[in-house]
């Protein structure tokens, strides 16, 4: 929030940035609409003690895709004054996943894109705060069959970050937007029969998968929340 800059990233001390990072950051920014909320994610390597591959990631544009990723990587975005100023009103706010704030208001009140120039190695070691990322498409299936189906389908940290977003900016939501959210906080609160009707008959998709998939990752979840 100290940051009076045009642009704005955030800089984890364990990653490794391309020279040319930056330069392909302003140099998209520079040619949007600035009086708007906009926010930017380059695609990036993992890199671990034995391996360099590319990093498979949700890419969220709508609210429906968004509301239960578990948003990006921080290290990974850049955005614009307009979009830290909005985000400034949570600073006195209880917010646990900074970075999902982030890719959540351009949703909302801007616009978010993403690149697939990859502009960094994302370190993965036994220190890191976040879990490490499947590698390969066959990694992620065989995580959602084995670790992944004991965790809660919402994360609860991001089901409490859109909670106190949805009450600091309520008053700045359209009507279907406030809909939307409070049917999402609204899904914990059902049985298990009339919450999965309400599923099959949303929009909802995780980034750019199917509402199929999605339907299929909620089935395999053995918790909501």
């Amino acid at each position: 929030p100290c940051s009076n800059a045009d642009y704005v990233c955030f800089c984890d001390q364990d990653d490794f940035w391309f020279e040319n990072k930056l330069y392909e950051y302003v140099s998209f920014m520079e040619k949007l609409d600035n009086t708007k909320p906009q926010c930017l994610f380059s695609s990036a390597y993992i890199w671990n003690d034995n391996s360099i591959t590319p990093f498979l990631h949700e890419k969220p544009e709508t609210l429906s895709s968004i509301l239960f990723t578990g948003g990006t990587q921080g290290c990974s975005l850049v955005f614009n004054k307009s979009l830290k100023n909005t985000v400034q009103k949570l600073v006195s706010k209880s917010i646990f996943l900074h970075d999902y704030v982030i890719v959540f208001t351009a949703i909302l009140f801007g616009k978010m894109h993403y690149s697939n120039k990859k502009l960094m190695l994302y370190r993965q070691h036994s220190q890191n705060v976040t879990e490490h990322m499947p590698k390969t498409f066959h990694e992620k299936i065989i995580r959602a069959l084995t670790v992944n189906k004991y965790k809660s389908f919402i994360y609860p940290h991001v089901y409490d970050d859109i909670k106190t977003f949805f009450e600091t900016f309520e008053n700045d939501f359209s009507e279907e937007q406030k809909v939307a959210i409070n049917n999402y906080l609204e899904l914990p609160k059902l049985n298990k029969g009339k919450r999965l009707i309400k599923i099959i008959f949303s929009d909802y998709k995780i980034g750019q998968h199917s509402h199929f998939s999605f339907i299929i990752k909620y089935l395999l979840r053995k918790n909501y929340l």
